[in-house]
């Protein structure tokens, strides 16, 4: 995952890791966790990031699945 794409396209829309966390139900640290690369994502989280960051299919790749 490229965590910095990710911070990236958050801060690019003004949305916060805590709007963020609290849209996944998740804890703000465990989000950050998530974020920074440490645990990874599960698919429905990454389906929730692309419709509240309004990220296309390509950016998606982009960010979670190539290296």
């Amino acid at each position: 995952m490229k965590s910095n794409l990710l911070k990236a396209e958050r801060i690019k829309i003004g949305i916060t890791q805590k709007n963020i966390s609290e849209y996944l139900n998740i804890d703000v640290s465990t989000y950050s966790k998530k974020e920074n690369g440490l645990i990874e994502f599960k698919a429905s989280e990454i389906r929730l990031l692309k419709k509240v960051l309004d990220l296309t299919p390509q950016k998606i790749s982009e960010i979670f699945f190539e290296n």
